[in-house]
């Protein structure tokens, strides 16, 4: 993976159980040009120095999807959260089944200025107090599956 497409923009590996973190973090540093990267249910590649790994090579990336399912629920959590913080050219970024916090989902808010679009599925530990809401301000989209809510307008109303 990763030989022939140094100007590559666009990756997704969707359930991809044989690439494994190692392969992963020495292809994603041939892609410097990616600004989308979707690895849902991929779960051999995840962990807060893959993502780290990303957020160096593809300083570019603006679109970030790390789905789960309900059989992995939990694998996706403090360290992963701090790892996407490193990406910090995201727009959009999505993620489910995942037992990350509050104080984690702080860290990409605030490490990820330009980020417009949040999408969460299932992360029942991140609590949308006060000031989650006015971290969230400037998002133009924010859904939070959690609850059932869709918040436009960077507005959270629970």
């Amino acid at each position: 993976m990763g030989g022939g497409a140094p100007s590559l923009k666009v990756l997704r590996l969707i359930s991809c159980f044989h690439i494994c973190n190692d392969g992963f973090v020495e292809a994603i540093s041939k892609f410097p040009l990616l600004e989308e990267l979707n690895l849902s249910t991929c779960k051999s590649i995840g962990g807060r120095a893959t993502y780290e790994a990303v957020g160096k090579a593809c300083r570019n990336l603006k679109q970030f999807v790390a789905e789960q399912d309900f059989s992995t629920y939990g694998k996706f959590g403090q360290d992963e959260a701090y790892g996407i913080a490193t990406m910090r050219g995201l727009r959009s970024l999505k993620i489910s089944c995942g037992e990350l916090d509050s104080e984690a989902m702080v860290a990409i808010f605030d490490n990820c200025p330009h980020l417009e679009s949040l999408d969460l599925l299932c992360c029942y530990n991140v609590v949308m107090d006060g000031a989650m809401r006015a971290k969230c301000v400037r998002i133009k989209m924010c859904v939070d599956h959690s609850y059932g809510d869709i918040f436009p307008n960077g507005r959270l109303i629970i």
